[in-house]
């Protein structure tokens, strides 16, 4: 077995409920939680592939169903020992019900959390709205970032920037830095139109926030810089939805805006699979798929609008500097500025 081979990675959607509505989330809401049968199949698909493995619980927001994800991190840590098999865990959540308990919880089980916080005050509640309305989630999102970070819990905050939030990156990167963030990655919203004068706006923002973790102290890790996502669209993405349904490819956050293509991406039930796709699905089957789903004019426009973002994107992160810049880059960017003038 090659020892240079990227981990796949499987991602369940244990219940569809959520406090929060993002303002660039299309998933549908519906009172679904994943049965035992569904997980302990997916874990024992994911168990049958080779090479470094990543097990990643989603929602929704997992936490509101979070005696089931310990039970399953438990099961899926152990079935991983006893097959001799490298399985790495991940839960991804919007932060609102981590308590400091659970986040220690999480990484006593071995767990890396992936939480999602868009920036400073202002982007968050713009973008990430509770679904309870009120000014209070803001501080309670504050608090348990806190908790998170004082738990020594591995973890690392996933930023979505949109078109209203692009020229305002860097400062809410120097905002999380500022709250102990050390590793983060800058995802783009999909579904929407991004024009050349917005993705100026977001390489500047992009090499500004960079440039303020190479920074800081100690640096910050953009993971941008070594992954190979992008175009984001062409991923061959596994996810297991709540009814055990596996979908090959991002579309799960594009449910309800794009609702033929994710259809395209449906595998069928893993009910009766002795085999995910696994390592064998490519970017090229995904562009196939992207081609062939029924979709409207303005929405084709939309997604081939997207697939060149991510292109472009892709070859930002392939032609930066990737390595410490020195303290010259502070006078250059003023950075204090960008921090807030501290």
């Amino acid at each position: 077995m090659p020892n240079d081979m990227k981990p796949f990675r499987l991602d369940l959607i244990l219940t569809r409920a959520c406090p929060m509505a993002c303002v660039y989330c299309h998933m549908g809401r519906r009172p679904s939680v994943m049965r035992k049968s569904v997980w302990r199949k997916s874990i024992e698909l994911l168990l049958k592939e080779e090479g470094p493995l990543e097990l990643q619980l989603m929602g929704g927001e997992p936490l509101v169903e979070y005696d089931l994800v310990r039970e399953i991190l438990t099961c899926a840590a152990a079935a991983a020992v006893r097959k001799g098999k490298p399985l790495s865990l991940g839960v991804t959540t919007n932060g609102l019900l981590l308590t400091a308990a659970r986040a220690r919880e999480l990484g006593g089980l071995g767990c890396r959390v992936m939480l999602s916080f868009d920036g400073d005050e202002g982007v968050q509640t713009a973008q990430r709205v509770s679904r309870a309305g009120g000014g209070k989630s803001w501080e309670m999102l504050r608090r348990n970032l806190s908790r998170l970070v004082l738990s020594k819990t591995p973890f690392f905050v996933n930023i979505v920037v949109t078109p209203e939030s692009a020229g305002r990156l860097s400062k809410g990167a120097a905002f999380l830095l500022g709250q102990g963030v050390r590793a983060f990655q800058i995802s783009y919203a999909l579904g929407v139109f991004w024009d050349e004068k917005l993705l100026d706006i977001l390489e500047i923002e992009m090499r500004r926030t960079y440039r303020l973790a190479d920074a800081a102290r100690p640096p910050a890790e953009v993971f941008n810089r070594r992954n190979e996502a992008e175009p984001v669209l062409l991923s061959p993405q596994h996810v297991v939805d709540t009814d055990g349904q596996l979908y090959v490819g991002t579309s799960i956050v594009l449910e309800h805006l794009w609702p033929a293509l994710h259809a395209s991406f449906r595998g069928g039930s893993i009910s009766g699979m002795k085999r995910l796709p696994g390592r064998r699905a490519s970017p090229r089957d995904q562009l196939r798929l992207l081609r062939d789903a029924p979709m409207s004019g303005a929405a084709r426009k939309t997604m081939i609008n997207n697939l060149a973002v991510g292109k472009r994107i892709k070859s930002f992160w392939k032609n930066e500097v990737i390595k410490a810049p020195g303290s010259n880059y502070r006078a250059r960017l003023n950075i204090e500025s960008v921090a807030g003038g501290r």
